[in-house]
């Protein structure tokens, strides 16, 4: 039907904005193309005051809007109630509200549902649920009055299998599972598998858990609010594949992922880390900020994850946990602030690996305030680089290895780069080989006299050998 512009009781500052966009939608012969669909219409039907249940009205818009080739559904000011998942049945739809303040989707006592969702295959691998450039926006979703107990189902958002799609301005508060859950597969002929969503500028507030990444990759989380999260979800997620209850701010078991700008807080005292990532795809956590996190601010279990220039404020406050702890290898944590303005610090360690032995982390350039144990805590197999931590470096006298025989190497596992002082034996060290990280030996062209002194520098991770004939030298080591 030809769309109307707003009067009414909509004709305020939103209505001429509508109306405005409303004046400029063509198709490309020139005719007015209908790219606005008004919940309220009375085509529609759908209640702003909450009384009414508005889902029949919502879905037929936004599935109006679809078969239409795309569009954008609005929701004016007000409540809407559903007892039902709003789903988006089509590509390049968008969902928007008047702002978080103005516009709120309410589900109806005791939902179980996911309050919006693109379809959810009953078994992965089957064709057809996939979804491209969606968009849900400028809205609250308060699920207030949810149960959320049904496994797979009672999250806020929901996508699976969504492609090049955005959730940028919304409020998403009390949910009983995960405010926002992307998932997908790419198993058989379906291959859902979802990638390159945007998660921009939203708060999440009094949820079990806010974001959760699984069966997907390359999703950017920019500039939210993280308030609140309980860390236990009222039912298992997600809803195909392995289920859980643990809950927690971020979590990541997908692939790459972009986590920058954030601010992530204390409430709810979450029995789980702030942000754990299991993903093994390169990964960033750049420029955010931990107000003290109930438990460990990172956690990093899958490889190859950029942690740069995030202030981390007394994480672990109510329990004994690190700041960011290292569960993997090929890491890179450069550049971090911790702070304790806010009291006496709880954490443990600022950084502390657990498991292990790994390999090729770099731990370089950050500020520490000691935890209640130390600053960095290191499995003594581990071939990490550790240097210039303001607060914790020079390292100081360390425990050296026994002295190598000769031709045999000695690793430096200390996690720092190390001076050797050598005091040497009855005969000459006649050829001395030094090798960074997994490195090849090369020949230094340095040599110390039998009984004599000397010293040698050794990187952190790498090794060093000595040619000598008779009687073991002795040496002490000293981190930088």
């Amino acid at each position: 039907m030809p769309r109307q512009p707003v009067v009414g009781a909509d004709s305020n500052a939103w209505g001429a904005v509508l109306n405005a966009y409303l004046s400029v939608a063509h198709n490309a012969d020139g005719s007015i193309r209908n790219l606005f669909v008004n919940v309220t219409d009375p085509a529609y039907g759908a209640d702003p005051t909450g009384v009414a249940d508005s889902t029949t009205a919502i879905q037929a818009a936004l599935n109006a809007a679809g078969s239409a080739g795309g569009g954008v559904v609005l929701l004016p000011p007000g409540t809407y109630k559903t007892s039902a998942s709003l789903v988006f049945n089509n590509d390049s739809v968008i969902l928007r509200g008047a702002g978080f303040k103005n516009t709120t989707i309410k589900p109806a006592s005791g939902a179980q549902f996911d309050v919006i969702s693109t379809p959810i295959p009953a078994s992965a691998g089957l064709a057809g649920y996939t979804r491209n450039f969606i968009g849900i926006e400028q809205l609250m979703i308060d699920c207030g009055v949810m149960t959320g107990t049904t496994a797979g189902q009672g999250n806020g958002i929901h996508l699976y299998g969504t492609r090049y799609s955005f959730m940028r301005d919304l409020f998403i508060q009390s949910c009983p599972n995960w405010a926002i859950l992307i998932d997908g597969d790419n198993t058989g002929p379906g291959n859902n598998f979802g990638y390159d969503n945007q998660v921009m500028h939203c708060i999440f507030d009094l949820c079990a858990a806010n974001f959760y990444q699984t069966g997907s990759e390359n999703h950017d989380i920019i500039e939210c609010r993280f308030k609140w999260a309980t860390g236990t979800t009222a039912a298992a997620q997600p809803a195909l594949g392995t289920q859980d209850t643990v809950g927690m701010h971020i979590r990541c078991a997908g692939g790459y992922m972009n986590i920058t700008g954030n601010v992530l807080g204390l409430g709810g005292n979450s029995v789980n880390e702030a942000i754990r990532m299991s993903n093994s795809g390169p990964s960033r956590i750049i420029g955010n900020r931990f107000d003290q996190v109930s438990q460990q601010a990172i956690v990093l279990n899958g490889a190859n994850t950029m942690v740069i220039g995030n202030q981390i404020g007394n994480p672990s406050s109510v329990g004994t946990k690190p700041g960011i702890q290292i569960g993997s290898s090929n890491n890179t944590i450069i550049g971090n602030k911790f702070d304790n303005t806010n009291g006496a610090v709880h954490y443990t360690y600022c950084i502390a690996e657990s498991g292990g032995p790994f390999s090729n982390n770099t731990i370089m350039g950050n500020n520490l305030v000691v935890g209640t144990t130390g600053f960095i805590n290191l499995n003594a197999t581990s071939t990490d680089l550790v240097s210039k931590n303001s607060g914790y470096n020079p390292v100081g006298q360390v425990t050296a290895p026994a002295f190598p025989a000769t031709t045999v190497a000695a690793t430096n596992n200390t996690g720092a780069d190390v001076t050797a002082y050598i005091a040497n034996g009855t005969s000459a060290i006649t050829v001395v080989q030094v090798a960074g990280i997994g490195g090849t030996y090369v020949t230094t062209g340095y040599q110390i006299a039998a009984s004599g002194w000397g010293s040698v520098r050794i990187p952190a991770g790498g090794g060093v050998k000595f040619t000598y004939a008779a009687g073991t030298p002795t040496w002490t080591w000293f981190g930088d």
